[in-house]
């Protein structure tokens, strides 16, 4: 079953795509997971990737991320782009504090620290500013003090995610299921933060069985409805 590309996403290539995929096509042995699909994430765009479970939404946004190799297809979008986030893993030391971290994953992209006002202003957003998360001294070394990040909730660990994807800067956002786990008030974060990424003129393309994160804001889908052989 081919996907379904809701009206609005581009169907020649654009120079000024965050990214572009062409011809994309992947399937395993007895099934086809989606095929031929072309579309380009602008600066603005935020599109939902919709479908069933086993359609292909997370393995098409692995192979976004450069992660897979589609079977046909090209795609444009340089890894230093985009920003990841799976949906079941964070990608975080878990012997680490919430500061450290971020600093660590944000000198590795950008190979600076990051300002401190920045960070602290980033960490209050999420509610990750507790005495009990920063340690006693918040910043630089003593940041590591804290409570150590595989101590963190499932939640807890979530916001931190974000507030790293935040950080980064990135200006593509590839996003599986990143309001999992979060409760009401962190939904609401993170729709203000994706909207101020998106305003800015960052993109993203986002899978989430939670529809609230799409409701206040402009996007377009991509449906793909599960293959066939």
């Amino acid at each position: 079953m081919n996907p379904t590309i809701i009206p609005n996403l581009n169907s020649g290539p654009n120079p000024n795509s965050l990214l572009s995929c062409r011809g994309i096509s992947f399937s395993y042995p007895g099934k086809v997971l989606f095929r031929a699909v072309d579309l380009d994430v602008l600066p603005g765009n935020l599109l939902h990737l919709r479908g069933p479970n086993g359609a292909g939404k997370s393995t098409f946004l692995r192979i976004c991320a450069g992660l897979l190799d589609a079977q046909t297809g090209e795609i444009d979008c340089p890894p230093e782009r985009l920003d990841y986030l799976p949906a079941e893993a964070n990608g975080f030391h878990l012997k680490l504090g919430a500061a450290g971290n971020l600093d660590f994953w944000h000198e590795l992209r950008t190979g600076k620290k990051i300002p401190d006002a920045v960070l602290q202003k980033t960490l209050a957003e999420w509610k990750l500013d507790h005495p009990l998360i920063l340690g006693s001294a918040a910043f630089g070394s003593a940041g590591n003090w804290g409570l150590s990040v595989g101590k963190f909730s499932t939640g807890m660990k979530r916001r931190l995610a974000l507030a790293r994807l935040v950080l980064n800067g990135a200006p593509l956002w590839l996003l599986d299921e990143p309001v999992s786990g979060l409760d009401e008030d962190a939904v609401g974060t993170f729709v203000t933060t994706l909207d101020r990424h998106l305003a800015a003129g960052g993109g993203a393309i986002i899978i989430s069985h939670d529809t609230r994160i799409f409701n206040s804001l402009q996007s377009q889908t991509l449906d793909l409805g599960g293959g066939t052989p």
